[in-house]
């Protein structure tokens, strides 16, 4: 028998009140001194106005935030001092792993690859919900004249790895971690040892010598922590700074990294999976002690108690400064977490933050081909929609559909 829906009706309900707004502040301390409790319909941390949304289906309140994005120029310098320490403390670490060495442009040979590079500045979301100032300097791999020529094949750990190591994990008792290495493409082997290690592969790859031709400001954080980098009045445009490894922007930066993170795996003990590259295990006496996924700087590690500090103290030595999160933590786009004795995994952060694209000018014309810039946005998110099919097997039909048509 169907029943007629019924209309809910909220008792007495109230706005929604902004932390900072003046009101707010005055009933939360009139309230804090009393005892009689505060009727609130809803209490959203949120300091500034903003349009939040609620999942009705499972009572989640969200809304899109536009802060973390990267700064226009604008923005850059209503908030420089911010980010003027940003940006040193971004070239500390470049100096620190001996990135750069300075040239002079006028002395180079004409296989010498140049581009530019720009600063990438925006604040990050820190856990207290505060917001820091984050710069990173890239340079335009975009104009490397040899892109086409790089092998750059970087693999990140497919999801039935993924699926493995958590069933490992829970039927060996094991614990889960994250650990995640700070500035990790500036730690990766240089240009001449990529070189070497893809030969012994079998793999051609073309002598790289690239110089990048940084903004005004770097050179004047440069040589105040190495004095080396020091430059005359007027002369910013005579010099260039040369990579002794690929730096950030570079194709072949994602691959130098993985070689040397996979090496590292390897004189630590660690065995490949024939399954899966970017899937390890560890061994002693025939009993399984820890697998491992990574996914470019982020590793997530299964392991026991004596496998965990042995291998973090082998890996700080190497690279440094690593953070470690315990479960809830995001690992290959998907959220491990830890209900009892199980692990679960899911993408639905990923998906709530996948974008809708709404081709609104279509018309009539439904078969008009597509503008290159709405090409690139369609096959953006197809790469998304098939990043989810790596744990929903049940949508690959589906999305091949999609990228057919796209094609």
């Amino acid at each position: 028998m169907c029943q007629r829906p019924k209309k809910i009706l909220l008792p007495q309900p109230h706005e929604i009140w902004f932390e900072e707004l003046p009101r707010w502040m005055r009933r939360k301390r009139r309230t804090s001194t009393t005892s009689t409790p505060t009727r609130l319909l809803l209490h959203l941390h949120c300091r500034t106005e903003a349009h939040l949304y609620i999942y009705l289906l499972t009572g989640e309140i969200y809304r899109v935030d536009e802060d973390t994005d990267v700064l226009s120029e604008d923005r850059v310098l209503e908030n420089w001092p911010d980010f003027e320490e940003s940006d040193k403390a971004e070239l500390k670490q470049f100096v620190d792993e001996k990135v750069f060495q300075k040239v002079k442009l006028d002395e180079l040979p004409e296989d010498v690859v140049l581009v530019d590079a720009t600063w990438v500045r925006k604040y990050k979301r820190l856990f207290s919900s505060s917001l820091k100032a984050k710069s990173r300097l890239c340079a335009s791999g975009f104009l490397d004249p040899q892109k086409q020529e790089l092998p750059t094949r970087s693999t990140t750990a497919t999801g039935l790895s993924q699926r493995l190591v958590l069933s490992l994990a829970a039927t060996h008792n094991f614990g889960i971690r994250s650990w995640d290495v700070s500035g990790a493409f500036l730690k990766g082997f240089s240009f001449a040892k990529v070189k070497a290690v893809l030969q012994s592969k079998g793999i051609s790859s073309p002598k790289r010598r690239v110089v990048i031709i940084p903004p005004a400001n770097v050179w004047r954080h440069l040589a105040s922590m190495d004095a080396s980098f020091g430059l005359g009045e007027g002369q910013q445009g005579l010099w260039g700074l040369e990579c002794n490894k690929p730096a950030y922007g570079l194709n072949d930066a994602p691959l130098a990294w993985q070689l040397c993170l996979h090496e590292s795996l390897e004189i630590s003990g660690g065995t490949q999976s024939l399954l899966d590259e970017n899937l390890w295990f560890w061994k002693a006496g025939g009993r399984l002690q820890a697998v491992m996924t990574t996914h470019v700087n982020d590793i997530a590690v299964r392991r026991n108690s004596k496998f965990l500090e042995k291998e973090y103290a082998f890996l700080s030595g190497r690279f440094g400064k690593i953070s470690v999160q315990q479960p809830p933590f995001n690992h290959c786009g998907s959220r491990y977490n830890k209900i009892g004795s199980s692990f679960p995994i899911d993408q639905q952060e990923f998906i709530d933050n996948m974008k809708v694209m709404d081709f609104k000018d279509l018309g009539d014309d439904q078969n008009r081909p597509l503008t290159p810039a709405k090409t690139s946005t369609l096959r953006s998110i197809l790469g998304g929609l098939l990043w989810i099919t790596a744990t929903r097997l049940d949508l690959v039909a589906d999305v091949g559909v999609l990228q057919s048509r796209v094609t």
